[in-house]
């Protein structure tokens, strides 16, 4: 698990506090802050997730260019092909 699902995690835990201290003590300030905190812990734990879908993403095309390399090259040669052709070179 990425590191900024926890950071994410705890941003959000402790923006929801601040923001229930701020709206307990009429605090505005201190609520707004409490839910900025909560976006950006929010962002944080999506960041996190994103970070771990890449690296099981990543860890898949490994398996399977090491399980069939003969393949593998020729799928990274047609596509490098279409993508010549596509840009005109």
């Amino acid at each position: 698990m990425a590191i900024e699902k926890l950071e994410g995690g705890f941003k959000k835990a402790e923006g929801t506090v601040e923001s229930s201290v701020g709206n307990a003590t009429g605090d505005s300030t201190l609520e707004f802050k409490g839910k900025a905190k909560q976006v950006m812990g929010s962002a944080e734990d999506a960041l996190g997730t994103a970070k771990d879908y890449v690296q099981d993403s990543y860890e898949s095309v490994q398996t399977q260019v090491k399980a069939k390399p003969v393949q593998s090259a020729l799928i990274a040669l047609g596509i490098g092909y279409l993508i010549g052709r596509i840009a005109g070179l």
